[in-house]
């Protein structure tokens, strides 16, 4: 039993040791450091990745073959298949398409978090969580931070926001001023 114990011994001095010359250097501190000036991109990575998944499965649905993913709207009782598949899809392609873009970020996070609860309550609910609701959850929680976090950096949202701030500004600078009136001077008579 010694023999056993012996190398995992070694083995937890060898962590604690390192650990302390880690915490003596200040890397680790340095290391998160420089990790928390990038968390600005965190939203950007989040909401390219959910575009690009959100694109793909719209341009599937399409290239599939829209009477199959009717067909099985249909099966799965969601009521007017015909309609709901091929806006399912088109939805899927727009807001992919925006959220990379970052366009309208929040608004297309409040429609695509309503649309997967859709499909989570109607098609998805059957299967259990981990049956086949598991994805469309996690779509949901990842639309959620973006709607709570916004686009992120490099987001046309972004550029539209800082030309509306500089329009306001120009508007509010070409408003006639009123003209300053100063205080009769004191006489001294």
């Amino acid at each position: 039993m010694a023999q056993i114990n012996q190398p995992l011994d070694r083995f937890g001095q060898f962590n604690q040791v390192a650990n302390q010359a880690l915490d003596k250097a200040g890397l680790v501190n340095q290391v998160l450091d420089r990790l928390g000036k990038l968390s600005s991109i965190a939203p950007l990575i989040l909401r390219v990745t959910l575009g690009v998944l959100l694109l793909l499965n719209g341009i599937d649905k399409f290239a599939g073959g829209i009477t199959n993913v009717q067909a099985f709207f249909a099966e799965s009782g969601v009521p007017l298949a015909t309609v709901t598949a091929p806006l399912a899809a088109f939805l899927e392609i727009v807001i992919g398409t925006a959220l990379i873009a970052g366009l309208l970020t929040r608004v297309s996070a409040i429609v695509m978090t309503g649309f997967f609860a859709v499909a989570i309550a109607t098609v998805k609910a059957s299967g259990g969580i981990l049956g086949s609701a598991d994805i469309d959850l996690l779509y949901t929680a990842g639309l959620v931070s973006l709607l709570l976090l916004g686009p992120g950096a490099l987001a046309v949202d972004n550029l539209i926001a800082k030309r509306a701030a500089k329009a306001d500004v120009t508007e509010r600078d070409l408003q006639p001023k009123a003209p300053k009136i100063s205080p009769p001077a004191p006489s001294l008579t």
